[in-house]
């Protein structure tokens, strides 16, 4: 069910890194050439490339249990839908055993890379608003775009901004905050998580800072260290959009203690330099 979640930026342009020059071509079974390959932390080293908010946090932070009871949530329900095989010969349980394995976790697979499509799309629907002030067709997007709406309204905001990506060498990493709000005072940052909202019993998940995965808050309050830095902004409210990818129900959340989970976002960067001896802060041309 793992994915690959490390992504590297360009220092200067901020360009994505995703492959590099090979050293010697190589021919593939159909007759074309490919001369390039994937980048690996190796080339980022060479030429001193940013990792992304992500990156970082799933290379060195361990899932907390809400995301793992997400992941066994899958799992289990693969195994609900896909019949063990029939065993034509007992003493070969395990073969049989692996066999189903692996398809109980690609169906699992299949069933995360389908929410995270989901998130995508809303994600699209959502900067589609922003940018051009058509509220979407689809309607969980629609509902998710008039709950920003209200929210705006309720606590000033004259402008929102679309998703920006924004990196910086100084601090060593480049991140992408989902959505912006310009007030009189200040800028809200706000970071979209699609998820079911509500547990089995129908109750919410998230009603209060507590509620949100650890995960989230090093994710936003990273990109707090980045809209400081890059726009040199002073007056900040971060907030968790979270919002149900079936029924576009919403919850906002605006954090506490922001600064002291910046300084544990800044705490998982040096220990992502500490394992890969790499440190993007102080890279220089050799």
């Amino acid at each position: 069910m793992s994915s690959d979640k490390n992504r590297y930026y360009d220092r200067n342009s901020l360009d994505l890194i995703e492959t590099v020059e090979r050293k010697s071509p190589v021919k593939n079974k159909d007759g074309s050439v490919d001369t390039r390959r994937k980048a690996n932390i190796g080339d980022i080293k060479k030429i001193g490339g940013l990792p992304s908010v992500t990156s970082i946090i799933h290379d060195v932070y361990a899932r907390s249990m809400k995301l793992n009871e997400y992941i066994t949530s899958n799992l289990v329900k693969a195994c609900l839908t896909t019949p063990f095989p029939q065993m034509e010969d007992s003493s070969k349980f395990d073969e049989y055993f692996s066999r189903y394995q692996e398809q109980v976790v690609e169906k699992a697979s299949e069933l995360a890379e389908a929410a995270a499509k989901r998130g995508k799309e809303l994600h699209k629907y959502v900067n589609g608003w922003i940018s051009h002030g058509e509220r979407p067709e689809d309607p969980v997007a629609a509902k998710i775009c008039d709950a920003l709406k209200q929210y705006g309204e309720e606590y000033g905001i004259v402008e929102f901004g679309e998703e920006e990506h924004l990196g910086s060498a100084a601090l060593g990493f480049a991140g992408s905050p989902d959505i912006t709000g310009r007030t009189d005072k200040g800028i809200f940052i706000f970071d979209l998580k699609t998820t079911d909202i509500r547990d089995k019993k129908g109750k919410l998940k998230f009603v209060k800072f507590s509620d949100l995965y650890d995960e989230w808050k090093l994710q936003l309050c990273s990109y707090l260290l980045l809209v400081k830095e890059c726009r040199r902004e002073q007056d900040f409210t971060l907030v968790q959009l979270i919002a149900d990818r079936n029924t576009g129900e919403t919850a906002f959340i605006q954090y506490e203690g922001q600064e002291e989970w910046s300084r544990g976002f800044v705490c998982l960067l040096n220990l992502w330099v500490l394992k890969h001896g790499y440190d993007p802060r102080t890279w220089s041309i050799t």
